[in-house]
Formats: structure tokens, sequence, C-alpha cells
């Protein structure tokens, strides 16, 4: 439907209109027997299934359940089993506690080792797309030590673990890159696990560690920015460092290839975010690898000082949901010889703790069924 809006009563809707849509979600909580029908005579064993779905709302909810077993059946002790929250039994009650949290967002890592479909796009070192192959140079004016340079690659937004951030990508010398609002922090040069709290935050750690990067067109050395475009249209930002070298530059001999391939939008066809690594000289151990959050309390670390990448490998992320998945809560009831005709309607109470909320019931019923039965007559003739 929709809600226009007027500035007075002859010009009803000049304002303008506002769509209104109402999604009407599956059963919050919902119930399941084994066996819905049982013979009037004999012994059965029922087992029941309480599922709680996934929170669709955009507050974390506490659940409450109530289910009573009704009057013919008896819970099989120490049956009651719940995939998450706290259960309980006395007597016919059964009660469930649980917390059931917004959805949040990880990653999924694979790396090109183990799925051929983790790779940087147009790929031409292995999983590493070298831009040089394709012409685009490294940028004169982006050199040096302790350096934060701030990239507007006009694509669209990012998504990290979830949010939307600007088209901006900030990248430092020390190998990583982040999005605001957050900083490098004061020293940048200095890597630590995933998560840590301190800044720098919201950052994607390619090879984060004390680097300096060295300018040379002669040589392809330093730092490439380009646009992935598919149809004419940017789909991914890709940020290359070309032989940059452990700080201070020319102490070793040591120099390391490595890119980032940051899509605009999330998709469930393909990463988000591949890093990839190429033409790697000497001691590659020290570094941190990963994804971390805004807030720094939660990421994902491929490694951390004990760095595990060779020539032409890349280490992709996909973004997938975590806490998606239902709470089922389980038990076993007996029943024997229920009789004809009788129906057991088991009933669970449900509510959340958001306000306005009122109490709910689900229910499910088990019937038992009588059959006649009919002996042949047989008539026999004795002569």
């Amino acid at each position: 439907g929709a809600i226009e809006l007027g500035s007075d009563p002859g010009n009803a809707g000049n304002i303008g209109r506002i769509p209104v849509d109402v999604i009407r979600h599956e059963d919050d909580v919902t119930k399941a027997v084994s066996q819905p029908s049982i013979e009037a005579i004999g012994t059965y064993t029922l087992a029941y299934t309480i599922t709680v779905q996934p929170n669709v709302t955009a507050e974390d909810l506490v659940y409450s359940i109530t289910d009573t077993i009704p009057s013919g059946m008896t819970y099989v002790s120490g049956s009651a089993v719940a995939s998450a929250g706290t259960v309980n039994v006395v007597g016919n009650k059964l009660t469930w506690t649980g917390d059931m949290s917004v959805p949040g967002y990880t990653y999924q890592m694979d790396t090109s080792a183990t799925s051929p479909a983790c790779s940087a796009p147009l790929a031409n070192s292995g999983a590493y797309v070298d831009l040089a192959g394709y012409g685009v140079p490294p940028s004169s004016g982006i050199s040096g030590d302790s350096f934060w340079f701030v990239s507007d690659f006009s694509g669209g937004a990012h998504n990290l673990f979830g949010e939307y951030h600007g088209e901006n990508l900030n990248f430092t010398d020390d190998g990583f890159m982040f999005f605001d609002p957050a900083t490098p922090g004061s020293e940048p040069w200095t890597n630590y696990p995933i998560p840590t709290a301190s800044e720098p935050n919201n950052l994607m750690a390619v090879y984060w560690r004390d680097l300096e990067v060295v300018y040379d067109a002669a040589t392809n050395k330093g730092v490439t920015t380009a646009n992935l475009t598919s149809s004419g249209v940017p789909s991914a930002a890709v940020l290359e460092y070309d032989d940059v070298e452990p700080y201070p530059a020319g102490s070793t001999t040591d120099h390391f290839d490595f890119e980032i391939i940051a899509y605009y939008d999330p998709s469930p066809d393909r990463y988000e975010y591949i890093f990839a690594y190429d033409n790697l000289v000497g001691d590659i151990v020290t570094g941190t690898i990963g994804l971390e959050n805004l807030a720094g309390t939660f990421g994902v670390q491929y490694a951390y000082d004990d760095v595990a990448v060779t020539n032409g490998l890349a280490v992709c992320f996909d973004l997938v949901q975590a806490g998606a998945d239902p709470v089922t809560i389980t038990y076993e009831v007996t029943v024997t010889d229920p009789g004809c005709n009788e129906t057991y309607t088991n009933e669970a109470d449900h509510q959340t703790d958001n306000p306005g909320s009122q109490v709910d019931t689900t229910s499910v019923d088990v019937v038992s069924t009588c059959y006649d039965y009919y002996l042949p007559i047989i008539v026999v003739n004795f002569d």
C-alpha cells in the first residue's frame, strides 16, 4: 500500500507518497511430532520438536517457551535437548529460554590452493594479477614510509562485515587498508593480532608489517591503483604493491608483491575480498593477514606472525551470515494403550522480551485410531 501526504484537504498528495510494504514472515515458533497418528492398543514413543526461527527484527530477543505435555503422555526422562539456550522439564511442563540475537556477518575464508574460484580476476601469475601486464603502471606520487593515502575509486560503497562504507579506500605503506571513520592509529607500523581493540580497525590487512614503498618506474616498483570494470561499470577496486621492502628500505634484499581486490557490493556468487601474493623474496613470516570490524571486537584472521603464503597464492573472503540458524528443542514421550479416537493436543506458549510482546501458542495433535476387524464366515456342509 501507500500513504499520501498533502499540505491541505484540497491538495491531497502534493507533498509525496510513502510506499508501505508489509511482510508477513513465517511463524517464529513451530512444533512437530514424529508420529501424528497412533493405534488404540500398544505402547508408543513419540518425539516432539520445537523450532525457533532466526531473529528477523532489528533488536536482540530473549525467548521464553512453556510446553505442556498432555495427560496420558509420560515424559522420557533426560530426553530434552536444545541446540541453544536452557531447557528444563518439571512434571508435565517443559520450559526453555534462549537468546535469539540479530544475525551478524562473518567471512568464510578460502585459498586458491583449496578453492579454484579463489583467484584474482584476470590473474596472470597463478591467482595473482600483475597490473603491469595490462599496461597499468605504479603511481609516481605514492612512496615513502609511514604514509596514509586516501584513494577514491568512484565505483560505489564497500561493505565490510555487513556495514556499508564510502568509496574512499584508505591505505598505508604498511600493507593494510581501512575505511572511515577509522584511522591508522599512532603506530601503524606495528602489526597486531585480529581482532585488537586499538586502531587501526575497520581494516583489511593484506600483509601488515613495518614496510616502506619505493617508487621506480623503470623496474615497476611502487603502488598501483585501478578499477576492475564489468561492461564498463566499476565492480571492484584493485590496489597492488610492487616490490615493497621491510623498513628501512635497503636494509635487506627482501621485497614482496601483494594486492587486494575489493568488490563494491557483496554477492553470493563471488568473494568480496581477495588478497593475492607474488614475487615473495626473503622473510615472509612476520605480518598479519585478515579482516577486522570497526569496533575492533571481531575479525577473521588468516595469519599473525606465522605467515605462510607462496608465489601465486590468493586468500579469499566470502561474506556469510552468522547466527542465522534456527534453534531446535527436542524431547520424547511415551503413551500406552491410548484407546479409540483420542486426541492429544500438545501446546507450547511462547513470548519474547521486546516491548508489546504477547503470549502466542503453537500446538500439534496426536490422534489415536481404531480399526474394525472382520472375520470371514465359512459355511461347511457336512453330508
